[in-house]
């Protein structure tokens, strides 16, 4: 058998002749950011609360100031990934419990899943959140 593909773009592209069996799943997955990535991402999410994306005052100040927290430790050399991840979390949660998340969808979720691809398996919990898995 011949195969003759152009080109193919996908998270996971299987081509086979025959029979394909496959245990345990398959999963696909972006490719992770990196540090300068993160860093634009804080700075896009903490401008797009700035300008106002439904968080209720009351939650307002909190996400600042975790959303602070997490720029100014983004922008050390070698930045505490658990620091962040958990700075990260919080803002998720708040913006979350406020409904900010679900009536801004993208607006806030993007630069949140690009830290959280920074953040490698810690994270998870963030992009959970977002994804409601």
């Amino acid at each position: 058998m011949t195969f003759n593909i152009g080109s193919q773009t996908g998270g996971i592209i299987n081509n086979v002749e025959g029979d394909q069996i496959v245990h345990g799943g398959q999963r696909a997955g972006a490719a992770a950011a990196t540090l300068f990535d993160a860093r634009v991402a804080v700075e896009d999410l903490r401008d797009r609360v700035r300008r106002g994306t439904g968080v209720p005052p009351g939650f307002a100040t909190a996400v600042r100031r975790d959303l602070d927290a997490a720029a100014d430790e983004l922008a050390r050399r070698a930045p505490d990934r658990p620091s962040v991840a958990s700075q990260l979390r919080r803002v998720t949660e708040a913006l979350a419990a406020a409904g900010a998340l679900a009536a801004a969808g993208v607006t806030l979720g993007t630069p949140l899943l690009t830290i959280a691809g920074w953040l490698g398996p810690l994270g998870e919990p963030i992009r959970r959140l977002i994804t409601n898995r």
